[in-house]
């Protein structure tokens, strides 16, 4: 029965964290939107405000680039270890 509820709670704070981890994610994306809205409405020549754009945007796209692969990876190794527990127990249980 602990067992069960312990594997039950693990599970519950692997989902809490990818949670957290899709919130922080919105939280960065909001905030870039926003600073690039901010150089398109700032009082500055076209040339200079596009190059501004360019340059921001160009960091957003790396910055999102590195949390995708971050965060696949983290996701595909956590889908690898339940799998793997799972294949151990179903062969647990087939034994028995």
């Amino acid at each position: 029965m602990r067992k069960t509820h312990r594997k039950r709670r693990k599970l519950m704070d692997n989902q809490k964290s990818s949670s957290y981890t899709g919130v922080f994610a919105i939280f960065v994306v909001g905030g870039l939107i926003g600073s690039a809205l901010m150089l398109l409405l700032a009082p500055a020549s076209g040339k200079r405000a596009r190059r501004r754009l360019r340059r921001v945007s160009n960091r957003l796209q790396r910055r999102t680039g590195k949390h995708v692969y971050r965060t696949t990876k983290r996701v595909n190794k956590g889908v690898h270890t339940f799998l793997k527990k799972m294949n151990a127990n179903f062969k647990e249980r087939k034994r028995k």
